[in-house]
């Protein structure tokens, strides 16, 4: 095991997580500030540390350089450690060496490893290892942050999701006719690899998705080991989706919020007219926990109101990270990730027919209309947020045993994502796991008078994320 894994198996893991070229300019750039606190730098470091922070990239003269300019500090290290030279001195020789050290394994094929540790065993030398252990760290998050990554939007996208096999509640990564279990990935990964990614005993994904899942590092290089994995590894740790139960991802949301006509044509189709986004605000409302539903679970036809039950395809976004105020602009750093929604819905619910009539009668038969059990199936998994992902870019599609009912996209919003958040947060706090579903397109079952019934399969998809399918029965069945 290197000594950056084993003094800080999490800066490891997150600098393994970089694209090899953000690697290699997070070592290049923590080299560059580290060296800052080193006295006496001869000009050929200074120059080395120059052009690695201007290229990203060094000549096969130059790391042969920066070895030399390695072994002869390590020299005078080892000459001054026999002689029992001034301590101060020793440790800056010892320093330097490191520094060159890490340059030239950084940028010369030797392993990211080596080149990190060296840097490591830097930090230790200064007078303050935490500030300079910090200073790596630093580093290596704004290279993680960094919008300029060449290869991010080529990465492929992390599907996590729940599931039950062998009466165990378990975490995977989703695709979409298997799961692969995410400890049995773990299991592979070190054996394969030699290393060992440590991950939580929970079965909570939040732990696994940005912006401030303890795992989630782990987790995205995990995903990026499994989508390179060969057929037959592959073939040793995944389960087909039929020997599975899929759960909801997010099994106890603080809050599910969810909107209503955030798409135009929808608005349209209920005999209404779309204000424009300036206009107007977010029709929001929630719906009780009671009505979540697993992936393949029922989608129940209450007694009470059995004839005017429809579907509403949406995408809902998993809220990460605390949110209270935060600008349009910066919203969607808050996001943990983003699934399927199905706001199932009784459109006639009348509670009480004999009722004297009241003024707000029509609003509250709605509502109660959204809140019977098993009104809200959602998964099948959770898309991680990255910075590549634009939210308005999926299509939607629902489709009714087969039949296409809901074909559209995100693009429509009257609201987008980051709008809808940014609203929300002005006067309510988001907390992690609370689920905004973002509202439904046309295509809903009421504007043609066609509603569920018993024996009905109903498919809600959102593209990039997977198809959430729930059966409908009649309650008492």
């Amino acid at each position: 095991m290197h000594l950056l894994e084993y003094e800080s198996p999490g800066l490891a893991v997150r600098i393994e997580a970089l694209t090899p070229a953000n690697r290699r300019e997070a070592i290049a750039k923590a080299a560059s500030a580290l060296g800052e606190h080193l006295t006496d730098l001869e000009p050929r470091i200074l120059q080395l540390l120059d052009v690695v922070g201007r290229d990203n990239s060094l000549s096969t003269e130059q790391v042969a350089e920066a070895k030399a300019y390695a072994d002869d500090a390590d020299a005078r290290y080892f000459a001054l450690e026999e002689q029992g030279g001034d301590e101060f001195v020793r440790r800056n020789w010892f320093a330097k060496a490191r520094l060159a050290t890490a340059i030239a394994n950084g940028f010369g094929g030797a392993s990211w490893q080596d080149a990190a540790d060296a840097l490591y065993e830097l930090c230790f030398t200064l007078d303050d290892k935490a500030a300079a252990i910090a200073l790596v760290s630093e580093q290596v998050d704004a290279m993680s942050k960094s919008k300029c990554s060449r290869t991010e939007s080529r990465r492929p996208a992390m599907r996590l999701c729940r599931f039950t096999l062998d009466e165990m509640n378990l975490t995977g990564f989703f695709a979409d006719d298997r799961v692969i279990p995410i400890h049995q990935a773990a299991d592979a990964y070190e054996e394969q690899t030699g290393r060992e990614i440590l991950l939580p005993a929970t079965d909570d994904l939040l732990d696994l998705l940005p912006p401030d899942g303890e795992a989630h590092d782990a987790a995205r290089v995990l995903a990026d080991w499994v989508e390179r994995l060969d057929p037959v590894t592959l073939d040793g740790i995944e389960v087909p989706l039929g020997e599975i139960a899929l759960l909801v991802p997010i099994p106890d949301p603080g809050k599910i919020l969810l909107l209503a006509g955030n798409y135009a044509k929808h608005v349209a189709e209920r005999g209404g007219t779309a204000a424009e986004r300036d206009e107007t605000f977010p029709y929001v409302f929630m719906k009780p926990n009671t009505t979540l539903t697993h992936p393949g679970g029922p989608v129940v036809i209450p007694r009470v109101s059995p004839d005017h039950v429809d579907w509403e395809c949406e995408l809902g976004v998993v809220i990460g990270r605390v949110c209270r105020d935060v600008a349009e602009a910066d919203a969607l750093g808050y996001v943990a990730g983003y699934t399927v929604v199905n706001d199932i819905s009784d459109r006639k619910f009348t509670p009480n027919p004999g009722r004297k009539i009241r003024e707000r009668d029509k609003f509250f038969d709605w509502q109660h209309g959204k809140w019977h059990d098993t009104f809200c199936p959602v998964g099948p998994c959770v898309l991680s947020a990255h910075h590549a992902i634009d939210p308005q870019t999926f299509p939607i599609r629902l489709t009714v045993n087969g039949e296409v009912k809901q074909d559209a996209t995100t693009a429509q919003m009257v609201f987008p994502v980051a709008a809808v958040v940014s609203f929300l947060s002005r006067f309510v706090t988001l907390q992690p796991g609370d689920i905004v579903s973002t509202g439904t397109p046309s295509g809903v079952g009421s504007a043609t008078g066609t509603y569920l019934k018993p024996g009905d399969v109903v498919r809600a998809s959102v593209g990039g994320i997977g198809t959430l399918e729930n059966p409908v029965t009649a309650e008492g069945d």
